[in-house]
């Protein structure tokens, strides 16, 4: 793989996951999985927490978020 590939690749990545931030939304008891009252709602639609990067959608950690908030 070129430099350049891996650059879009990289800028793809980005893009998709900074994407998933959005509006807070609360629900009422915060995260399912951690209680926190963090819960994005990013362009897709799909609710996930800060901290754990869970999807309340998906009832499922979304890894690769969970790998760029960090």
């Amino acid at each position: 793989m070129t430099t350049e590939e891996m650059d879009a690749e990289d800028d793809a990545r980005w893009k998709r996951n900074a994407a998933k931030m959005g509006d807070y939304e609360n629900p009422e008891n915060g995260c399912p999985n951690c209680g926190r009252h963090r819960v994005m709602r990013g362009d897709d639609g799909k609710h996930r927490c800060e901290k754990c990067a869970w999807c309340i959608e998906d009832s499922g950690y979304d890894g690769e978020f969970l790998d760029y908030l960090k």
